[in-house]
């Protein structure tokens, strides 16, 4: 080892800065330590450590401290703190020293009892640094160390000592970025959470941060400690709280923020909200998913959240009430379905409004809202109106149809069980329906206007029966409503012929088209329709005849051999 007279006096002989003397010269002591230290046992760190002790140069005892294994550092982390202290700092300061030995305490437990005695030896001096700039650098490593083998209150303690020294002049506004670190090293650790937001000294702490994305990411972080678990909170203070942070990582989305980062702000906060429960106090939790609403009114993933636990909240009145509504709770609930409806036409993304205004509309119903639940549905296919060909999703575009299909799909099986208007008749929805898929611009190659119309006449054969399948308690649905009425399944007949025309209609133009997909296409079409009209509408000649041509298109269009000798076979025993 080099001498400490000698380490000053070569640079000073050839006329050259001790920095970048100590630049040449440290490259190789790390690399003769790293040797050493390479697979070594405790004999060999002892023998280091007596030689360091021989001339006290502070650079070799940082690599000492870097080269062997925190396993090996730490059990002699209180006699390696005195050589620290005793270390020439006009070679190296201190605060290099204590960071190094910081990150082997962190890494590897010190023995129970030596904890603290490790905490206050070291922090004793660190305290006095008068370089802010040092000393939140160890600040920065250390405070890994009681969060990860001591307890709250030295957490608490360390926090309080940081705020001191960076409240002096205003210090913590050059050191937003540290401070960042210090707070997400806190919140990383697997706490309570509301024993960390009770400790005296966080919440001061995080105060600190102000600039833009520090705040933001820390934020960011304390929302995701707090939705780690998903026990629900009820300290108002701690919701308050809460409620701030979640509005200031929504407040930093712009029109520059990327997809990823607005999808991951959007998960947090509809966490946060659903971690929030006023027990018992409906009408208060009512009016805290209208706070949100206003304070997160950019996210649509959250907004659909809302929708989704208000629905949960009109679903736990019926429960509680066993479906005998007060005149109170039959308002509230109605309150609930007004909140969904005034939210739901907020969400950009067309097939989540959809969606929701179905699953709001069967919560009004089951509820015995019925002007409700019929308002929500009259938006619902209004809405389909302004249904895009193709959507968008994560850069690429994808044909609307199977999303539309699917939609339709379930709004009929629901127009099942809705009652008719008392005024405008049992076609009172349904009638729009018919009409806005009838009109609606579907691509001339598609076959999911077809699809569509079949879903509508499988509801048209279900309401004609003259019991149906399922009810909804205390709901006469229209099979008690309009049962005997014969003009009513003579309007069934009218639409049910109607569809037929329109679905024979577009296979014609199917037919047309020269494309091998389409013509695929066509074939499968062409076996689900036969498959309604033989499963589900009333056997006549005619009927038998429009299946007969069908199973010649689909023939033609190339399907299977099995599958025209099965249809056919069908067909034939049908006829008999």
């Amino acid at each position: 080892f080099k001498k400490e007279e000698r380490l000053h006096k070569i640079p000073e002989q050839n006329d050259m800065p001790l920095a970048e003397y100590l630049d040449l010269y440290t490259p190789a002591i790390e690399w003769l330590l790293q040797c050493i230290a390479f697979n070594s046992q405790n004999e060999e760190l002892e023998i280091v450590l007596r030689k360091y002790k021989e001339d006290k140069n502070p650079l070799v005892l940082d690599y000492i401290l870097s080269s062997f294994k925190p396993e090996q550092i730490v059990p002699r982390a209180l006699p390696i703190s005195v050589l620290i202290k005793e270390s020439d700092t006009d070679i190296l300061p201190l605060s290099k020293l204590y960071c190094t030995l910081g990150l082997n305490l962190v890494l590897s437990a010190p023995k129970n009892d030596e904890k603290l005695l490790i905490l206050n030896d070291i922090w004793n001096i660190v305290t006095t640094f008068d370089n802010i700039e040092e000393y939140i650098a160890v600040s920065e490593i250390f405070i890994e160390y009681p969060v990860k083998h001591c307890k709250l209150k030295q957490v608490n303690a360390l926090l309080g000592d940081i705020l001191e020294h960076v409240n002096v002049d205003h210090a913590y506004e050059n050191f937003q970025p540290q401070l960042q670190s210090i707070v997400q090293k806190v919140l990383a650790h697997n706490y309570d959470f509301e024993e960390l937001f009770e400790m005296e000294k966080f919440m001061p702490f995080i105060e600190q941060l102000f600039q833009g994305i520090h705040q933001v990411e820390v934020n960011k972080s304390i929302l995701q400690c707090f939705t780690r678990d998903e026990k629900a909170t009820t300290d108002p203070l701690l919701i308050s709280s809460m409620f701030e942070v979640g509005k200031i990582v929504h407040d930093s989305i712009d029109a520059l923020s990327f997809d990823d980062e607005i999808r991951q702000i959007s998960v947090l906060v509809s966490n946060f909200i659903k971690k929030i429960n006023y027990g018992m106090d409906f009408e208060k939790q009512l009016n805290f998913y209208t706070d949100c609403r206003r304070a997160f009114s950019n996210l649509d993933t959250v907004k659909r959240s809302l929708v989704i636990v208000t629905t949960g909240l009109a679903m736990k009145t019926l429960k509680i009430v066993d479906h005998q509504h007060t005149k109170r709770t039959a308002a509230f609930v109605r309150a609930c379905i007004a909140f969904c409806f005034i939210t739901i036409p907020s969400i950009d993304d067309i097939f989540s409004s959809l969606s929701l205004y179905l699953l709001v509309g069967q919560v009004a119903l089951v509820n015995n809202c019925i002007p409700q639940s019929e308002a929500l549905i009259k938006s619902a296919i209004s809405t389909l109106q302004d249904v895009p060909a193709t959507i968008e999703s994560e850069g690429k575009v994808y044909s609307s149809d199977d999303q539309l299909i699917n939609f339709v799909s379930n709004l009929s099986s629901q127009l099942i069980i809705v009652p008719g208007h008392p005024e405008h008749g049992a076609f009172y929805l349904l009638g729009p329906l018919i009409q806005v898929i009838s009109n609606h611009s579907f691509d001339q190659s598609s076959d999911a206007k077809i699809k569509c119309l079949l879903n509508i006449s499988s509801l048209l054969c279900a309401i004609s029966q003259e019991s149906l399948i399922y009810h909804i308690k205390e709901i006469d649905s229209n099979d008690i409503l309009y049962g005997g009425d014969p003009d009513f399944q003579e309007e069934i007949q009218e639409a049910l012929a109607d569809i037929q025309n329109q679905i024979l209609i577009e296979i014609d133009t199917l037919k047309k088209s020269n494309d091998i997909s389409v013509k695929k296409k066509l074939g499968r079409t062409c076996l689900i329709v036969i498959d309604f009209l033989l499963s589900s509408l009333e056997h006549s000649p005619e009927l038998l005849q429009q299946a007969n041509d069908l199973i010649k298109i689909s023939k033609s269009s190339g399907i299977s051999n099995n599958h025209f000798n099965y249809l056919q076979n069908l067909l034939e025993q049908i006829e008999i």
